[in-house]
């Protein structure tokens, strides 16, 4: 874990003590799956299909992000597809370009049976070739969706939750909320800066936004390396993952960070004193969608069963609630606490009020920005 000392390591360190926490949390759900019942086959699977009292039964295997994603499916929706469909859910903390660079490189066997991709790898990923399309008539909320998040014409996949991307602070080292990104370059924040690599969407945004609101755009980010470099002695570490800046930022390691609100409010509801500000020009939206992969171990039933879990009023209420606070994507969600404070108690409000970026023009640079980034940055 990282530990109290990391702000005098270099940020090659950080990177891979960040890398260690994210390898820890695969080992762990490596180790459930050992345990998981195997999916059934044949004539054993059309009876497990029938289930008891008509449930589904059997298992599946769903890709979760490391940290509070995972905490959430696990304690959540594998609970929920256990008690009303009977299926076991084991729950795999992954990335999304790790999902599709795994799925790519074992077409026939994929590790998992169910993946979790916000927008950027969605929309970059060869979908034809490693997943299929969502069955919407195994699905009874799909219906209930606001229509943004149905997928469209081509239906490769829900929209199963909304985060919003801010700016994050120790609220014990600010006496007033950070107004905008321009921000992290006061002289205050010399040594308390945090960032994350651009292979996470939150890293990408975060430099897409920077050159925005310095005359760049989704197609030319050249004027965000420029003023990160400016900011880069001022910069404490640089996290592999949102998940390990959530935890930088919650040890005090830094101060100031670019998160996703349900991290930070999953923080202030631990106790700890932490703020989260919407940055000028507004909040950028990130959709996060679940899609059944090809030749999946498990059934379409059940993996169709896992993902109409995750985007049923049932489970929505609960994620959106303390302590995960994950943006809802079906209609029937009531929002309260923070969301209210924040935006609305009406999702379609909340929703409404995000900026979403161009990932088409963003996906077409990408990986030669990631590359660049992890050369001149993330060392």
């Amino acid at each position: 874990m990282v530990n109290r000392r990391l702000s005098h390591l270099s940020r090659r360190s950080v990177l891979g003590a960040g890398l260690f926490v994210g390898s820890s949390m695969l080992l762990k759900a490596c180790g459930q799956s050992q345990t998981s019942t195997p999916a059934p086959e044949g004539e054993e699977a059309a009876a497990s299909a029938e289930g008891e009292g008509g449930a589904i039964g059997g298992s599946v295997s769903a890709v979760a992000y490391p940290g509070i994603w995972e905490e959430a499916h696990r304690e959540v929706v594998a609970s929920q597809v256990k008690t009303n469909q009977d299926i076991d859910a084991t729950i795999v903390p992954m990335l999304a370009n790790d999902q599709v660079a795994q799925l790519i490189a074992a077409p026939d066997n994929p590790p998992f049976d169910v993946c979790l991709l916000d927008e950027g790898p969605f929309r970059a990923a060869p979908r034809e070739d490693i997943l299929q399309p969502f069955p919407v008539d195994m699905s009874p909320s799909f219906a209930n969706l606001f229509p943004d998040f149905q997928g469209g014409e081509e239906v490769w996949g829900p929209t199963v939750a909304v985060t919003a991307i801010g700016i994050g602070y120790n609220a014990d080292r600010y006496e007033s909320a950070p107004a905008a990104w321009e921000e992290f370059w006061n002289p205050e924040n010399a040594g308390r800066i945090g960032l994350v690599t651009m292979n996470s969407s939150l890293g990408t945004a975060f430099m897409v936004e920077v050159a925005k609101r310095f005359g760049g755009s989704e197609a030319d980010i050249e004027v965000a390396f420029e003023r990160i470099q400016e900011l880069l002695p001022n910069v404490a570490a640089v996290a592999p993952s949102p998940g390990a800046l959530a935890t930088l930022l919650q040890q005090g390691e830094v101060d100031i960070a670019p998160v996703y609100m349900n991290a930070v409010l999953s923080l202030q509801d631990a106790g700890l004193n932490m703020g989260w500000a919407i940055p000028e020009g507004g909040s950028v939206g990130i959709r996060a969608t679940m899609s059944i992969v090809k030749n999946p171990q498990a059934s379409v039933e059940a993996a169709a069963a896992y993902i109409d879990t995750v985007i049923s009023a049932e489970a929505q209420n609960v994620l959106a609630a303390s302590p995960y606070f994950f943006g809802p994507t079906n209609s029937e969600v009531q929002l309260s606490g923070p969301f209210e404070e924040l935006f609305s108690t009406d999702p379609q409000d909340f929703i409404s009020q995000l900026i979403y970026l161009d990932w088409d023009t963003i996906n077409l640079n990408r990986p030669e920005w990631i590359e660049r980034f992890n050369r001149e940055v993330a060392v």
